[in-house]
């Protein structure tokens, strides 16, 4: 731009004889050139560009800028709160998150490892895997559960004759009983006196459950869990059996008892459920009462407040035949200053006709898992 402008500056400045005489700039005829330059370079980027010589540009006014200072409830996105009042259940007390395994093999298989040891553990026929979560939100005046299971049942199933496939693979019917469940419960009467207390409830509850020889829940964990490892038997998976579907709408009674008898604290607790439930399969469809009673019992001790046990008792008549069940657990509370994990390990044994139908000897369903409760 400046040669450019000395140029123009050098030949316009004819001779008195009327000839182009090209000369050297003068410090004057730079500085114009350069003042000129400035200029123009102003004049693309500022509409009020005046002459930087005679002028001194003004700045732009300032901006004007608001700032709003607003309180917003603290709850509003962030979920349900601890405290905080919901109908029909009341003051939220606690949340209470529970995930189950399950399995007729020793901590899912670990005895498999070693030959001499297998002969003490699970065939895996009858009710050999699953998988549990329970999600409890507890209030003042009520509670409300969401639970989602899947477990399996199986047995041998030769084909054409055979046990096996061409690839060393034994034939299995494997039936997948996958449960989805809502259940609340609500107060109806406590009474305390010192040392002890009882709540009496009223329960409702929701169930759909689907079994299936083609699942991919606990079927398919249980095939990924075998295909690891070289001492474990490998299935090819058969079906046998038609799906079924079953809806079932309960409601009962319950009353628990908590009592303070010094270094030990006991809760038990009893329910009473009726209800009804309608299965379907193809082709056919079939509606069933249904009666459940059910029966625990927690103890725990100050000296050792980090170890509880828990029994539980249930039985049952309904869609699926009568069924007789219970088990023990241990868990192991670590107290945090909001919430505690309490690992658990346990021993559940299941006397049902659906049972009996995949095998007739009952063993051990050993059961691992962790509650949390915030």
């Amino acid at each position: 731009m400046n040669t450019k402008l000395i140029i123009f500056l050098a030949i316009s400045s004819p001779s008195i004889y009327g000839d182009v005489i090209f000369h050297t700039p003068s410090q004057e005829d730079l500085m114009s050139a350069d003042l000129e330059a400035v200029n123009y370079s102003l004049s693309l980027t500022s509409q009020k560009l005046t002459d930087c010589l005679d002028q001194i540009i003004a700045p732009p006014p300032p901006k004007e800028e608001v700032y709003c200072y607003c309180e917003v409830e603290d709850s509003v996105g962030k979920g349900i709160k601890i405290g905080q009042e919901i109908p029909l259940l009341g003051k939220i007390n606690s949340y209470e998150l529970k995930l189950t395994n399950g399995n007729d093999n020793f901590l899912n298989g670990v005895l498999q490892l070693d030959p001499s040891l297998s002969k003490y553990d699970g065939n895996d026929r009858g009710r050999t895997f699953g998988i549990e979560t329970d999600l409890k939100i507890e209030g003042d005046k009520g509670s409300l559960n969401f639970t989602a299971n899947s477990y399996g049942l199986s047995k041998f199933a030769p084909k054409n004759g055979q046990r096996k496939d061409s690839i060393g693979r034994h034939y299995l019917n494997y039936m997948e009983v996958n449960t989805i469940g809502l259940r609340f419960d609500t107060k109806l009467k406590t009474d305390s006196t010192p040392g002890a207390e009882s709540n009496l409830y009223a329960i409702g509850t929701f169930m759909y459950e689907h079994t299936t020889n083609e699942g991919t829940v606990s079927k398919e964990f249980q095939r990924l869990w075998h295909k690891q490892f070289k001492n474990f038997i490998q299935y090819n998976y058969v079906k046998e059996t038609e799906d079924v579907k079953t809806i079932k709408v309960m409601g009962g009674v319950g009353k628990q008892w908590t009592h303070d008898l010094g270094k030990w604290k006991c809760a038990t607790k009893t329910e009473l459920h009726l209800g009804i439930s309608q299965s379907t399969s193809i082709g056919r469809t079939s509606n069933a009462a249904e009666l459940k009673a059910y029966s625990s019992l927690d103890v725990s001790h100050s000296r050792a407040p980090w170890i509880a046990l828990n029994l539980w008792l249930q039985g049952a008549s309904g869609h699926e035949g009568i069924s007789k069940d219970g088990g023990v657990e241990l868990s192991f509370p670590i107290k945090k200053t909001n919430y505690t994990i309490k690992p658990f390990v346990g021993i559940q044994r299941h006397y049902s006709d659906r049972d009996k139908r995949f095998d007739t000897k009952i063993e051990n369903y050993h059961v691992i898992g962790v509650v949390i409760k915030y």
